[in-house]
């Protein structure tokens, strides 16, 4: 009796379940967050740094470069490159993976997945000073392009396949900040709002693994998604340097009546910042 009660609660809990644990063919990841906060006209910036977006299972690591100018003491002009790749491997039906009742199989369903992605982005920022030079309120407004690539080798309801799913994305955003500055240190909040269009699909996919993959009418669909984050930044020897810390949330869904895309939900990265400031008089 206990037996068949929890093999119920498994089958159960496993349609739920499947598209959490099963690897999922993402088709977003955020940009680094970019806040300059530069407030002079003449100061300008480059950076680089290292950064990972993650959901439950998959994992995409990479590097970030990035420049901003002050083109008055209000407005800055900033732009930044991004690429990204990872593997993941695990079941493609989370059913067969658990090995019960009727699923239960000696081989399941199972996919590796290679994943890549490049980004770019230019953006205006602007910056409201709200108590002397110690808070800023930071509004940016920008645009970029880019593309992501999946390779996947696997069995799909036990017959190998091998595909691939290479897509364009363009993407424009809102971003709203509040930068709290002393001498030695800088932590920037906000949240930032953006659209994502997809199109240039090439894929060999069949339409039946492109349903069961959320993979389906992705050629001239969007992914909305909003972006809380944290950056803290840390001036170490020379002022000039600065060590950043940043961390984000991503929560999206997309135009499609039968549900949202796959994305990686979480973002975290470091990186080194030197600052060209202009001889203040």
């Amino acid at each position: 009796m206990n037996e068949k009660l929890i093999l119920a609660c498994l089958l159960i809990g496993s349609g739920s379940l499947s598209s959490c644990w099963r690897v999922g063919r993402m088709v977003y990841r955020a940009d680094p967050i970019q806040v300059p906060c530069l407030t002079q006209h003449g100061d300008k910036e480059v950076s680089a740094g290292a950064q990972f977006n993650a959901s439950l299972r998959a994992v995409q690591g990479g590097w970030n470069a990035g420049a901003a100018y002050a083109i008055t003491d209000c407005f800055s002009i900033q732009g930044q490159f991004s690429r990204e790749s990872g593997n993941e491997y695990g079941p493609n039906d989370i059913r067969q993976f658990v090995n019960i009742g009727p699923y239960s199989s000696a081989v399941y369903d199972s996919a590796f997945l290679s994943n890549r992605t490049t980004t770019w982005n230019l953006a205006e920022a602007y910056m409201l000073p709200l108590q002397g030079h110690r808070i800023y309120l930071s509004s940016t407004l920008g645009a970029g392009s880019g593309y992501f690539l999946i390779r996947d080798n696997g069995r799909f309801h036990d017959t190998l396949y091998t595909a691939y799913l290479r897509a364009s994305s363009f993407r424009c955003f809102l971003q709203e900040a509040l930068c709290l500055r002393d001498k030695s240190s800088e932590v920037v909040v906000g949240v930032r709002w953006s659209i994502n269009d997809y199109s240039k699909v090439r894929t060999n996919y069949s339409t039946e693994q492109q349903l069961d993959f959320q993979l389906d009418s992705l050629d001239g669909n969007s992914l909305y998604m909003v972006q809380p984050f944290l950056l803290v930044r840390v001036n170490f020897g020379n002022p000039r340097w600065q060590l950043e810390f940043q961390s984000s949330i991503n929560m999206g869904s997309s135009n499609v009546a039968e549900g949202t895309y796959n994305y990686l939900w979480f973002n975290a990265g470091m990186g080194l910042t030197y600052h060209f400031y202009h001889q203040r008089s």
